[in-house]
């Protein structure tokens, strides 16, 4: 199987980034002059501003400083008099670097919130991933803890069969000990009698 080698992919990556920032903004300026053909006298700049912030959001940091731009100069050509014409008189100026400002501040934003995000995703990997690790081990300790309370329990168990093991042996003792002493005790007479029996006997 053919692959493509990594700057190739990388290129059709940044390629399509770059080019999906252009296409927003186009279809933000199509939304806004078909705002402006049904109220031409509101302004209607929140399409563009929203493509910078979608751009900025979903694409990255260049891509969003080129919406920024592109918004720049679509409002040049398409909104500010004489129209479809980059030409700028000097009263159109600040209003046009208001837009910019405001556009770049919208971009600087989205961007932030978007390192932000990034930061927590990747706070939040790493905390879950700690988590998982101390778990694992916490569950392995509660494995090993449980092992030795087996163990132990076994241990116990043994412990008390001996003992039991013991008392009988000692009851047994005392008992063949308690029969040999009666035995004596019964011989004694018994002894007696067999002496006098033959010596009656006699």
């Amino acid at each position: 199987i053919f692959l493509a080698p990594s700057w190739l992919v990388r290129l059709k990556a940044i390629t399509l980034s770059y080019g999906l920032a252009g296409v927003a903004v186009a279809i933000a300026t199509a939304m806004t002059l078909a705002l402006n053909a049904k109220a031409p006298e509101s302004p209607n700049q929140f399409f563009l501003f929203a493509a910078i912030v979608l751009v900025a959001w979903l694409l990255g940091s260049g891509p969003g400083w080129l919406s920024v731009v592109l918004a720049t100069a679509v409002m040049d050509y398409y909104f500010i008099p004489p129209t479809h014409v980059l030409n700028l008189d000097a009263k159109d100026v600040p209003w046009l670097v208001a837009f910019a400002a405001g556009a770049a501040a919208t971009n600087a934003f989205s961007l932030r919130r978007r390192a932000v995000e990034d930061m927590s995703a990747a706070a939040r990997g790493d905390l879950e991933r700690r988590v998982r690790e101390r778990t694992s081990s916490l569950q392995e300790a509660n494995d090993r803890l449980a092992a030795e309370i087996a163990e132990r329990a076994r241990a116990e168990a043994a412990l008390r069969e001996a003992r039991n093991e013991l008392v009988r042996a000692s009851r047994i003792a005392a008992a063949a000990e308690l029969t040999a002493s009666i035995a004596h005790e019964i011989n004694q007479p018994l002894a007696a009698v067999v002496s006098n029996g033959e010596a009656a006997l006699n």
